[in-house]
């Protein structure tokens, strides 16, 4: 995958983490080799965590595996929906270094119970009860300069033309700078 990325120009590969429990030293162990493997290619790895994950639900738990990997490759990706449905806060981003962050995925979602939330809910940015203004804001504040992506997996925009969907995606993203 490493050789793959780095034929297509792609600089960072996204990891996620397994469902399998796993102490902290053990995932940082592994992610370590992932980004070993990554390392002769010139490719970064981002560690994205999951909200609905039993093993790494919030930025903390994230942060704490990439810090005990202690590779200069690997770091972390935020995706705001996760970091709301995980119960993630400000101030984990604020124990981050800015330059550990690797990618920003953007996408807002609806004033739901936590637990019920899926990715299914996701909306535009802007449009639902995630205090993006804060997340973002905090993430600046480190330094954060790359690149911010749009992940809509709710299905009614699927029904919709794409081009109408990325066109309001991108306008969504637009309007938090």
């Amino acid at each position: 995958i490493f050789a793959t990325a780095a034929d297509i120009g792609a600089s960072l590969v996204i990891a996620w983490p397994s469902d399998e429990p796993v102490d902290r030293l053990a995932a940082s162990t592994y992610f370590a080799d992932i980004c070993r493997a990554a390392e002769p290619f010139g490719v970064r790895v981002g560690l994205e965590f999951l909200g609905h994950s039993s093993v790494v639900q919030d930025l903390a738990s994230a942060w704490r595996i990439v810090e005990g990997a202690e590779m200069g490759n690997g770091g972390l990706v935020i995706d705001t929906f996760h970091f709301h449905r995980g119960g993630s806060t400000i101030d984990m981003i604020e124990a981050i270094p800015g330059e550990k962050i690797f990618l920003v995925q953007l996408s807002d979602a609806p004033d739901l119970p936590l637990r019920e939330l899926e990715d299914r809910h996701r909306l535009y940015p802007g449009t639902g009860s995630i205090p993006l203004e804060s997340i973002l804001a905090a993430i600046r504040a480190k330094g954060y300069t790359g690149y911010y992506s749009l992940e809509l997996q709710n299905e009614n925009y699927w029904n919709e033309d794409p081009v109408i969907v990325a066109a309001e995606g991108l306008r969504s993203m637009r309007r938090l700078d």
